[in-house]
């Protein structure tokens, strides 16, 4: 080329490359030997540390439990799992309740499976609607001193 000779600049890449070969091969090599020593040695034994204990047979199978009879309790009487039972929800407000139209939704459809009570700040004098779930459900509060 007419005799001026242009040199090339050296690209950082090729040498961040040439940086990560070394390590790429260290690791490389790390694993085949660990690959080989897995597959040679399996029992290898260390004597420093206790061999596994033998499996121990599983437990015999249990035995089917014996059919339920009508428990009866002396002072409760017997006792009947086929009345459903009821869920009590107590809510503590200071005034109305903040959730009332989506708790009303949750309770629609089941009524006599949940009591419900409403305890309200003495000062509150307000009620639910008559149509609400918690109408006539306040429980009546006092002021009380702490001392």
């Amino acid at each position: 080329m007419n005799g001026t000779e242009q040199t090339m600049p050296a690209s950082r890449t090729g040498g961040k490359l040439l940086n990560a070969v070394p390590m790429l091969l260290l690791f490389s090599l790390g694993f085949v030997l660990g690959m080989t020593y897995n597959s040679k040695f399996p029992n290898f034994y260390l004597p420093f540390v206790a061999p596994l204990p033998s499996p121990t047979p599983p437990p015999p199978p249990l035995q089917s439990p014996p059919p339920p009879s009508p428990k009866t309790s002396p002072q409760a009487g017997p006792i009947r799992f086929l009345e459903p039972s009821t869920v009590a929800f107590l809510f503590l407000a200071r005034g109305d309740l903040p959730l009332r139209p989506l708790w009303e939704r949750f309770f629609a459809g089941h009524e006599g499976l949940y009591s419900i009570y409403v305890h309200t700040a003495p000062s509150y004098t307000g009620s639910p609607p008559e149509d609400s779930v918690f109408y006539g459900r306040t429980i009546p509060s006092q002021v009380i001193n702490q001392s």
